[in-house]
């Protein structure tokens, strides 16, 4: 029995991610990030997104959901405790009404064939990035 723990045990050790695992994963984020929104200007958050014409989703890192409308706008929402985000899902949003809003909750399933949905995740504000001026 204590073999089985201490193997369970180095197991669930070596799952876990090193400080420069994490780092390389939030600078990895960051430039994502930064490529998305170049040129671009952020604007006061808003609360829901129409759903009508809503673009494919884009997974920004492992926790932003970017909707790009009309090539001037990209809305971004910052999205917590979500791990399912990681390794390119397929994001499976439930709508109610013509909007989706933060709060609204949303699931993945892994790209080739996962049957099973992960848990539900919840979107947070979406800050829109316009394009200046001229």
């Amino acid at each position: 029995m204590r073999t089985l723990i201490a193997g369970l045990a180095l197991t669930l050790c070596g799952c876990a991610a090193t400080p420069e695992q994490l780092a390389a994963d939030e600078a990895k984020s960051a430039a994502e990030f930064a490529e998305a929104t170049k040129g671009l200007v952020a604007g006061e958050p808003q609360r829901c997104l129409s759903s009508i014409g809503q673009p494919n989703p884009q997974i920004i890192g492992d926790d932003m959901i970017a909707y790009r409308h009309t090539g001037t706008r990209l809305l971004i929402s910052k999205i917590e405790g979500c791990p399912s985000l990681a390794g390119d899902p397929i994001i499976i949003t439930e709508v109610y009404g013509g909007q989706t809003c933060s709060n609204d909750r949303f699931r993945t399933v892994s790209r080739g064939g996962g049957a099973i949905p992960s848990a539900y995740c919840r979107f947070g504000m979406f800050t829109p990035y316009d394009k200046p001026a001229d």
